[in-house]
């Protein structure tokens, strides 16, 4: 007596299995899921790729097939796929910084300047920032936040505190050295010459201080007065410059 009749094997449903911690997953034994129809029993269940057979990696797609075969030799499969699932979210760390606003008055940032050792278990695939450029309005602390992403599109958010310092100083150029005449009384008002600067700068708002100020009183044909220009920013940053201004008497006696 031969038995020739094969048994008859039916797989669970494409399984989704979530991975650990180290984005991996052993696979599980599915062979008492499936469901079998045989004459005569004593039928055996093979998996493949074996139970514990090490998965990884979030979106990955295995296919298992399940063979049975009977006393007999004579034998059915059926294949289905097992998904890994990632649904450990990323953890965001991130650290206060300082940044300089360059001579254009602006300064960009990215979250390698944020950043502080984020995770995930499966892989990042982006980090941005709510806030990545600065300009002179910006100076002092501002609160930026940076959102991680990982494969999954699992996100996390940090934020911190970016400080940005305006550490460039103005630029002043004086007008050239100055002949200016006496009165009747030999004597002379020293003008205001902080509209003759020409100020170079990055974030604007500079105060120019003329030393001596203006409307000094100088006296003496010849007399040869050293001014100085000094222009401050905002931020304390300062550059001077000095010229000469030389008293010329050109009332005649009497």
């Amino acid at each position: 007596v031969l038995d020739t009749v094969s048994p008859q094997i039916t797989c669970p449903g494409d399984q989704t299995e979530v991975v650990d911690g180290s984005c991996n997953l052993l696979l599980p034994d599915y062979t008492g899921a499936a469901v079998v129809v045989e004459n005569c029993g004593g039928s055996v269940i093979v998996q493949t790729p074996a139970a514990a057979t090490l998965l990884s990696g979030h979106g990955t797609v295995q296919v298992v097939q399940l063979k049975v075969t009977d006393a007999s030799g004579n034998a059915d499969s059926c294949t289905f796929t097992v998904t890994l699932d990632d649904t450990t979210n990323p953890i965001a760390l991130s650290q206060d910084t300082t940044v300089y606003l360059g001579a254009g008055g602006t300064v960009t940032i990215d979250s390698s300047f944020v950043d502080n050792g984020s995770s995930d278990n499966c892989g990042i695939v982006s980090q941005t920032l709510d806030i990545t450029s600065f300009t002179c309005a910006e100076v002092g602390a501002n609160t930026v936040t940076m959102t991680v992403t990982d494969v999954a599109g699992l996100t996390d958010i940090s934020s911190s505190t970016v400080t940005v310092l305006d550490t460039v100083a103005p630029q002043i150029t004086c007008p050239g050295d100055q002949t200016e005449v006496v009165d009747g009384s030999c004597n002379l008002l020293l003008p205001d010459y902080t509209g003759a600067a020409v100020v170079v700068e990055n974030c604007g708002g500079s105060v120019i201080v003329q030393t001596p100020a203006a409307a000094t009183l100088l006296s003496g044909h010849g007399t040869v007065q050293v001014v100085q220009l000094k222009v401050t920013d905002a931020s304390g940053n300062a550059d001077s410059c000095t010229f000469t201004v030389t008293l010329d008497d050109t009332t005649n006696p009497i």
